[in-house]
């Protein structure tokens, strides 16, 4: 008996929900407990939006902050709420981030 093998389909064109099932997953593992998971995806994944950000930047540790400051760019709305909750690493953190917008809030804090 011989198999006939067929090419695995391509995934060039994109699956469908592959887009949302990333951004779902980079979202629950944005909030996780847990540093050694949180910290990479709040430091690296572009499919963290803003609202995500200032929501986890409401809600979690520092060391949370601290990620989310090392980003590559910050919204000011996110800015905002890392210098209102973060302690002086994350503050120093957020004011060395040359892609940082501030607001006129994060700016005078």
């Amino acid at each position: 008996m011989r198999l006939k093998l067929r090419p695995a389909p391509s995934l060039q064109g994109g699956w469908p929900g592959l887009t949302m099932l990333h951004t779902i997953s980079s979202t629950k593992l944005a909030f996780d407990d847990s540093i050694e998971v949180a910290g990479p995806v709040l430091r690296e994944s572009g499919r963290l939006d803003a609202k995500t950000l200032v929501a986890n930047a409401r809600t979690k540790s520092q060391p949370h902050l601290l990620a989310i400051s090392k980003r590559k760019s910050l919204e000011d709305a996110v800015t905002d709420v890392l210098v209102t909750r973060g302690n002086r690493e994350v503050v120093n953190s957020v004011a060395n981030n040359n892609g940082a917008r501030f607001s006129g809030f994060g700016f005078c804090t």
